[in-house]
Formats: structure tokens, C-alpha cells, sequence
């Protein structure tokens, strides 16, 4: 009968002896959620941009600092950054005026069309040669149009 009792605190102790805290499993899992947590956190944190070139003159000049996150959906007049496809030009600063679905021409002049109704961007300048011209496009779906 004793022996009965003594087995049985030996295995009720030990049942519950298993920490799970300290096997190498959890310390890898812990290290692969706090690379998550801190690779999230950066992406969030705005990142600088300085301007070259005249292209979004007068809003934007050359030497200009521009701080940027990467989360967040384009909307109308949002200046955004991207990088061109030729390495050449590296990232260009440009101004949304077309979002998916949307029809925009642009006029002789250089003034947008944008689903039948001018845009009033006193920003930019006209085209006094009048070599603007676009024809009416569809912006795809997943794509913006941006003008300077």
C-alpha cells in the first residue's frame, strides 16, 4: 500500500514539472515573433526622400526633404514615391490624379480630364506648344495614373 502512495507522488510531481518556457522551441518561436514585430514596426516608421530634379515644380524643389511610410492607399492629389524601371532615373516623386477604373485625357494644353469633369490644378503650369494631348485610357485595375 505504501509503495501504491509513493508512486503516485512521484508521478503527480513530475507531471507538472514540464516548462514549457524554456525548451529551444519556444526561444526560436520568441525570436521569429520579435523579428516579425520589429520588421512590421520599421516599415511603419517614415523614411526620407530628397528631391532631384524640377519636375514637380513649384510644389516640390530640388534639395527638398520628403518623409514617407509605405502603408497607406493612394488617394487623389497624394503625392507618392516610386522607383522606375529604369535604373537610370532611380525614384520618381509624382502626383496621383487616376485611380482604377477612372477615364482620363489630357487636353493639348496640358489640363486633365478625369471621368468627364476638369481637374483645377493651379499647380501646374500650361502647355503653351500645346503637345500635351492624351487620348481617353481606362486606368487598369491595380493602377494609377500620375501626372506631375
Amino acid at each position: 500500500m505504501r509503495l501504491r502512495h509513493r508512486q503516485a507522488r512521484i508521478w503527480k510531481g513530475t507531471a507538472f514539472r514540464y516548462d514549457f518556457h524554456k525548451t529551444p522551441i519556444w526561444k526560436i518561436l520568441s525570436i521569429i515573433m520579435l523579428g516579425l514585430l520589429l520588421a512590421i514596426g520599421m516599415l511603419r516608421i517614415p523614411q526620407k526622400h530628397v528631391v532631384q530634379g524640377l519636375s514637380m515644380e513649384p510644389t516640390l524643389n530640388e534639395g527638398d526633404n520628403l518623409y514617407y511610410t509605405k502603408f497607406h492607399n493612394p488617394a487623389y492629389g497624394d503625392l507618392i514615391i516610386f522607383q522606375t524601371q529604369n535604373p537610370k532615373y532611380g525614384y520618381m516623386v509624382k502626383r496621383v490624379i487616376g485611380l482604377e477604373g477612372d477615364q482620363i485625357s489630357v487636353n493639348a494644353d496640358g489640363s486633365v480630364i478625369r471621368n468627364g469633369e476638369p481637374l483645377i490644378e493651379p499647380y501646374i503650369e500650361t502647355d503653351k506648344l500645346g503637345n500635351s494631348a492624351m487620348a481617353e485610357v481606362t486606368v487598369e485595375k491595380g493602377k494609377l495614373i500620375c501626372s506631375r
